[in-house]
C-alpha cells in the first residue's frame, strides 16, 4: 500500500541472480563434501589398521608374559611341595640343597615357612621379620579354611618394612592321610621377582603390564608399581562380565584403568595358579603416528576449499553486482512499506499535483476511507468529495465546510484539530516537503481529549457529589458578582453544613458518611432552581449561590425549603439518619460585592445560627462579626485557661428530704478569668462543646470531683455532668475507672448525670455505654428531666437511679397550675418505676413545701445552698440542715 515504491521492484531479476549465486555455492559446497568424505573415510581406515595391529602386539605381549609369569609361580610351587615333602620324610633334619639354593642371598624368595592348619603354629621356616611373614601366615591359614588341600593360593602383598619391599605370599596345603601328613606351606616371595621381568618390556610410554591374584589386587606392575602394589582394582572390566568367565580376552576402554587412561588391554588368567596378566597399550601412543598422518592429510583440504571459494567468489561478485541495485530498491521499499502500516498515525504523501502517491491503511481506518478510493493514486479533491458525500463535515461550522470545498489541504505547515461525527477526535497536520507536494497526517488524539474534559471536570467539580467544588463556585460567583456590580442585579449566599455529621462519619464510619452527603446534595439540588449554583466546599460543608434575586424573602424560602428537606431521615444502608442542618446567608450587594467577603459573611451566618439551636437559618448582620471575634477569643482563653489552672470546681448540696440531710454534692465547673472575672458556664460551656474542649475539661472535672469527694464521709457522694460530646469518644467507661482508681472512690458513691442529647444522637451505642457504666456500680441520673420529647421512652430503655425535675418547672411551682401537675406526674412516674426524684432549682419556701408534699425524695437550689468552693461546701455536712430550710 506504499503507492508505486512497492511496483518498482524487479522480482524477475533478484530470483535470477539468487539462482545463479546459489547454483555456485551448492556446487562448490559438494566439491568440498566430496573432498572431506573422500579423506575422512581414508583416514577412518587407517586409523583401524592401526588398533588392529596393535591388538596383536598386545596379545602377543599377554601371552608370551603369561609363560613366563606361570613358570615363575612353577618353581615356586615346586618348592612348596619339595618343602613338604622334606617335612615328611625328614621331620625336622635339614632342608636339601635345592631348598637351600632357593633361599640364597640372590634369590628372590624371601622366606619358607611350614604351618599346622589346625594350630597355626610354625613347624619349620625362617623367622626374619617376623610382623610381616606372620601377616603372611595368617593370611596363608585364613585362605586354606574349608578348602580342599593341595590347592595353591596367592594373597595379598604385605610390606616387609625392614627392607622396604612388597612380599607376597603363595601357599599350598598339603595334605597325606596314609603318612599322617597335613601342613601349609608359605613361600615369601619378593614382588620384584615379577616387576623386574616387566620393566623389561616396552610398551610405550603410557603401556602398562600388571599382575593381579584373584582379588583384584595388584602383585606387580609397570610402571608406578611400588604406588600400586596392594591396591584393590575388582571393578576394571577384566572382573566383571563378559570378561570374569573368559580365560582371555582383549578390550579397548576410555577411563576404566587403574590411572584412568585410555588404552587397549589384552589379559590372560593363569589357569593352574590364581592370577590374571594384563598387558595394555595407551591409544595414545599407538594413535600417534595416525594423528600425524591424518593432520598431514587434512592441511589439504583447506588449500582446496580456499581455491574453490576464491573461485566461486569471482563467480559471485559479478552477480552481486549485477542485482544490488535491484536488491536495494526492495529493502527501502520494503522499510519503507512495513513503518508505514505499523505507525500509529494515518499518513498521506501528496506530490506537488496534489496526487495522493502513498498511505497507509491506518488513514483509512480512521478516515473511513475505501481502500479502492486510494488505490489509483487519485486526487486529493477526490478524498475530500467523497467525504462531503458520506456526511463526514456535517457537524463543522460553515467557514471550515467552505475551505474543505475550496481544496481542504494547503502546502505548508498546517495543524488542526476536527471532530468527526462519530465522536473521534482527530489532529490533522500538513507539513511540506522541499520538492513539493507534502506529507499529512492523521493522528486519533480522542482518549487524550477526553482525558483533558476528565481534569478539567475533576479540577472543577466534587468527586464524591459531583457538585461543583470551590473554585467553580468562586468562578461563578465572580462573575454574578460582577453582574451585581454592572447591571445592578441581586444574589444570594447560602452556606450550610449538616447537625451532627461528625457523629454519624465516627459512629457508622466513612463509607455511610460518603452515602450520607451523596444523599444531602442529591437533596439540595432538587431544592434549588436549574439555574443556581449549588457547591460542596469540603467535609459537610455546601454553598449555594442564588442569582437573579428578587427579594431576599426568596433566599429566605430556600433556606426554609433545605432545613426541611434535611430535617427529614435519611435511610442509608438500612439505618435511619437524623443530621439536619443550619444556613447562613449573605445577599450581593448589600452585603459586599466581593467573593471572599460574601463567603466569609455567610459563614459568620451560618455560624450565629449554629450557636441559636442548630436547624435554622440566619442572615448575615454587621454585628456578627464582632460577636464571632469576641467567641473565637473567648475560645483561645479557654485552652490557655486549661494550662494556667484558671478553672475550678464548686458543689452544690443536694438534701434527701425524708432525713433532712445532705447526701450529696453536685459538682459544677467556674471559670475565674484573669482580667474578664468570673465566667457564666452558659457561655464558656457551649463554646467548649463547639470546638471539642470539652472533652479535656471534662475529663478534668470527674478526676477533680472524684479526688474531692474522696476526702469525704462514706455516706456522701458526688454527681457530675457528662456531655455528649464525651460519649462519642468511646473510652468514657475507662476514663471514669481511671477515675476511681487513682482517687480511690468507691464506685456507687459516684453519680453521672447526663441530658436527653446523648440518647438522642447514638441511642443504641448510648445505651451500652450506659449498661458498662452501671455494671462498675456508678450511679446514673437523667439531668433537666421534662423538656425533651422522648424523656418517656428513655426511661423505658434504661433503669436511670434519679431523675432531676428541670428547674423550668419548679420556678413556677406555686404561680402555674400545670408545672404542679407535672411535677406531681414525674414523681408519681419515678415512684412507679423505682427511681428517686430530684427538684432542681428550688429557692423558696413555698416551693419546698410544695415538692415535698409532692414525694420528691431530693431538693437542690439557692435556698438550701449556692455552689460553693469545696472548703466552704464541706462544712455545711455538719450544719443542722432543718435549720438551713427551715
Amino acid at each position: 500500500m506504499v503507492g508505486s515504491a512497492a511496483q518498482a521492484t524487479r522480482p524477475g531479476r533478484l530470483r535470477s541472480a539468487s539462482s545463479f549465486t546459489a547454483t555456485v555455492w551448492t556446487g562448490i559446497a559438494l566439491v568440498c563434501l566430496a573432498l572431506a568424505a573422500s579423506l575422512g573415510w581414508s583416514s577412518w581406515q587407517a586409523r583401524e589398521r592401526v588398533l588392529d595391529a596393535a591388538s596383536h602386539q598386545v596379545e602377543n605381549l599377554a601371552s608370551v608374559l603369561r609363560g613366563h609369569t606361570a613358570r615363575t609361580f612353577g618353581e615356586i610351587d615346586l618348592l612348596l611341595r619339595l618343602a613338604a615333602e622334606e617335612h615328611a620324610a625328614a621331620r625336622g633334619a635339614s632342608r636339601s640343597s635345592l631348598v637351600k639354593a632357593a633361599l640364597s642371598d640372590g634369590s628372590r624368595l624371601v622366606a619358607l615357612r611350614t604351618l599346622d592348619p589346625r594350630s597355626g603354629r610354625l613347624i619349620d621356616g625362617e623367622r626374619a621379620d617376623a610382623a610381616a611373614l606372620e601377616r603372611l601366615d595368617a593370611a596363608a591359614l585364613q585362605a586354606h579354611v574349608g578348602i580342599a588341600a593341595n590347592e595353591l593360593r596367592v594373597g595379598d602383598p604385605v610390606l616387609d618394612r625392614e627392607h622396604g619391599t612388597w612380599i607376597i605370599g603363595v601357599s599350598r596345603r598339603i595334605r597325606d592321610a596314609g603318612r599322617g601328613l597335613d601342613v601349609i606351606v608359605v613361600a615369601a616371595v619378593d614382588a620384584r621377582v615379577m616387576r623386574d621381568v616387566y620393566e623389561r618390556v616396552d610398551v610405550g610410554p603410557g603401556g602398562a603390564v600388571t599382575l593381579f591374584n584373584a582379588n583384584g589386587v595388584v602383585l606387580a606392575r609397570r610402571p608406578n608399581g611400588e604406588n600400586r602394589i596392594g591396591q584393590r582394582f575388582d571393578r576394571l572390566p577384566l572382573f566383571q562380565a563378559p570378561y570374569a568367565a573368559q580365560q582371555s580376552g582383549i578390550y579397548t576402554t576410555g577411563s576404566a584403568t587403574i590411572d584412568g587412561k585410555p588404552r587397549i588391554v589384552a589379559f590372560r588368567r593363569l589357569g593352574e595358579f590364581p592370577l590374571v596378566l594384563s598387558a595394555a597399550l595407551a591409544l595414545d601412543d599407538v594413535l600417534a603416528p595416525w594423528w600425524r598422518d591424518t593432520l598431514s592429510s587434512l592441511s589439504l583440504l583447506p588449500v582446496a576449499v580456499a581455491i574453490l571459494v576464491g573461485f566461486g567468489a569471482l563467480l559471485d561478485r559479478e552477480a552481486r553486482r549485477r542485482s544490488q541495485a535491484e536488491a536495494q530498491a526492495t529493502q527501502k521499499s520494503a522499510v519503507l512499506e512495513a513503518t508505514l502500516e505499523n505507525m500509529d498515525q494515518g499518513i498521506m504523501m501528496i506530490d506537488a499535483d496534489l496526487k495522493v502517491q502513498v498511505h497507509n491503511s491506518r488513514a483509512l481506518e480512521l478516515l473511513d476511507l475505501p481502500a479502492d478510493l486510494l488505490a489509483g493514486r487519485p486526487h486529493f479533491h477526490d478524498v475530500t468529495r467523497h467525504q462531503f458525500d458520506t456526511g463526514d463535515f456535517e457537524n463543522a461550522d460553515e467557514a471550515f465546510r467552505k475551505w474543505v470545498e475550496a481544496g481542504g489541504i494547503a502546502l505548508a505547515h498546517q495543524c488542526y484539530e476536527r471532530e468527526r461525527p462519530n465522536g473521534r477526535v482527530l489532529e490533522i497536520r500538513t507539513v511540506p516537503l522541499e520538492t513539493g507536494g507534502a506529507v499529512r497526517t492523521y493522528t486519533d488524539v480522542t482518549a487524550r481529549k477526553q482525558a483533558e474534559r476528565r481534569i478539567e471536570h475533576m479540577a472543577r467539580h466534587d468527586a464524591l457529589t459531583g457538585l461543583a467544588n470551590r473554585v467553580l463556585f468562586r468562578e461563578r460567583l465572580e462573575g454574578a458578582l460582577g453582574r451585581c456590580a454592572d447591571r445592578g442585579e441581586t444574589a444570594a449566599v447560602l452556606c450550610l453544613d449538616l447537625d451532627q455529621f461528625k457523629a454519624v462519619n465516627d459512629t457508622l464510619g466513612h463509607s455511610v458518611g460518603d452515602v450520607l452527603l451523596k444523599e444531602v446534595a442529591a437533596r439540595i439540588v432538587e431544592a434549588v432552581r436549574a439555574r443556581d449554583i449549588v457547591a460542596r466546599l469540603g467535609g459537610d460543608e455546601f454553598a449555594i449561590l442564588q442569582v437573579g434575586l428578587g427579594e431576599p424573602e426568596a433566599a429566605a424560602a430556600l433556606a426554609a425549603r433545605l432545613v426541611e428537606a434535611l430535617g427529614r431521615s435519611f435511610m442509608v444502608d438500612g439505618q435511619l439518619i437524623n443530621v439536619g442542618t443550619s444556613i447562613g446567608i449573605a445577599l450581593a450587594p448589600a452585603d459586599g460585592l466581593d467573593p471572599d467577603l460574601l463567603l466569609k459573611n455567610a459563614d459568620l451566618a451560618l455560624y450565629k445560627a449554629k450557636a441559636d439551636g442548630r436547624g435554622t437559618f440566619r442572615f448575615f448582620e454587621s454585628a456578627m462579626d464582632k460577636e464571632v471575634q469576641n467567641r473565637r477569643a473567648l475560645e483561645l482563653d479557654m485552652r490557655e485557661a486549661m494550662a494556667a489552672g484558671e478553672f475550678e470546681l464548686h458543689y452544690q448540696p443536694l438534701l434527701d428530704l425524708a432525713r433532712d440531710r445532705i447526701v450529696g454534692f453536685e459538682a459544677l465547673v467556674r471559670w475565674n478569668h484573669p482580667s474578664r472575672g468570673t465566667i457564666s458556664p452558659g457561655i464558656f460551656i457551649p463554646v467548649a462543646e463547639d470546638t471539642g474542649l470539652i472533652v479535656p475539661l471534662g475529663e478534668w472535672v470527674l478526676r477533680e470531683a472524684c479526688a474531692e469527694a474522696a476526702r469525704w464521709p462514706a455516706d456522701v457522694r458526688v454527681s457530675v455532668n457528662v456531655s455528649a460530646v464525651q460519649f462519642r469518644q468511646r473510652n468514657l467507661v475507662q476514663l471514669v475507672m481511671s477515675a476511681l482508681a487513682s482517687s480511690g472512690l468507691a464506685p456507687g458513691r459516684l453519680e453521672l448525670e447526663i441530658t436527653e442529647s446523648v440518647l438522642m444522637q447514638e441511642s443504641e451505642a448510648s445505651v451500652r455505654i450506659l449498661h458498662q457504666l452501671r455494671a462498675l456500680g456508678v450511679r446514673i441520673a437523667m439531668d433537666d428531666f421534662g423538656t425533651g420529647y422522648s424523656s418517656l421512652s428513655y426511661l423505658r430503655r434504661f433503669p436511670f437511679d434519679k431523675i432531676k425535675i428541670d428547674r423550668s418547672f419548679v420556678k413556677e411551682l406555686s404561680a402555674n397550675p400545670e408545672s404542679t401537675a407535672i411535677v406531681r406526674a414525674i414523681v408519681s412516674l419515678g415512684r412507679s418505676l423505682g427511681i428517686s426524684t430530684t427538684a432542681e432549682g428550688v429557692e423558696t419556701h413555698e416551693q419546698l413545701e410544695i415538692v415535698r408534699a409532692e414525694g420528691c425524695t431530693e431538693i437542690q437550689g439557692y435556698l438550701l445552698s449556692p455552689p460553693r468552693p469545696a472548703r466552704d461546701a464541706v462544712p455545711l455536712l455538719f450544719r443542722q440542715h432543718r435549720s438551713a430550710v427551715a
